[in-house]
């Protein structure tokens, strides 16, 4: 029977074609032709195996430089630096001793009880020690600035890598297809088949 308002013959519903959004392979089918799917629901999951192969060399990468990162923090290095310091701290008092031992053949030169051949070798003794001074100065502050300066550049590379692993994983995700409304889904690939870019994976009938 025909109806006698022209508006109920008129069809409302909505067909959404759902596209690729790049070229990839259907790793995965969620849904089948003919069911109810609701808004948001997983259709489709794609797939790039350079992306993917992308993915798992810069999470290596990360792994990488994680592991130097705690190597530098580690205590390893921090023993070696301990140890620095403990010489730096043993030399400042063995020039101490050696400048105490020095004044005090000047004062026994003062009163008779030494000569200035007496004094020579105490002041070279503090020179050679003030030279040992120096250098376990310049070795701890080198390998603390080594340390210092390798933590700046490899947390700087993690922050790089991380973002270029956040781009990565976007790209992916991108290939998790979603059902943008709620209807009826009619499929046109299926698992395992290559797609190009837009082509058309299925529709869905947003019937009102």
């Amino acid at each position: 029977m025909t109806s006698e308002n022209p508006a109920d013959e008129i069809d409302t519903s909505v067909l959404i074609r759902i596209k690729s959004p790049k070229a990839s392979t259907v790793k995965k089918l969620h849904v089948a032709t003919g069911e109810v799917v609701a808004k948001g629901q997983l259709l489709y999951e794609l797939q790039t195996w350079e992306e993917e192969k992308l993915f798992s060399e810069i999470r290596r990468h990360a792994e990488e430089t994680k592991a130097k990162l705690a190597e530098v923090e580690g205590p390893r290095v921090a023993q070696k630096l301990e140890h620095l310091r403990d010489i730096v701290s043993h030399r400042v008092v063995a020039k101490k001793k050696s400048a105490e031992i020095r004044d005090l053949t000047k004062l026994q030169i003062e009163a008779g009880a030494a000569t200035i051949l007496d004094l020579i070798p105490k002041r070279q003794d503090v020179i050679a020690r003030s030279f040992q001074l120096l250098q376990a100065v310049v070795e701890r502050d080198m390998v603390k600035r080594n340390v210092d300066d390798s933590v700046v550049v490899l947390n700087h590379v993690l922050s790089a890598i991380e973002k270029e692993a956040e781009y990565v994983q976007r790209q992916i995700d991108r290939l998790s297809i979603k059902a943008p409304a709620h209807g009826k889904i009619n499929c046109f690939v299926n698992e395992l088949e290559p797609v190009e870019l837009g082509h058309i994976l299925c529709s869905i009938d947003v019937g009102n």
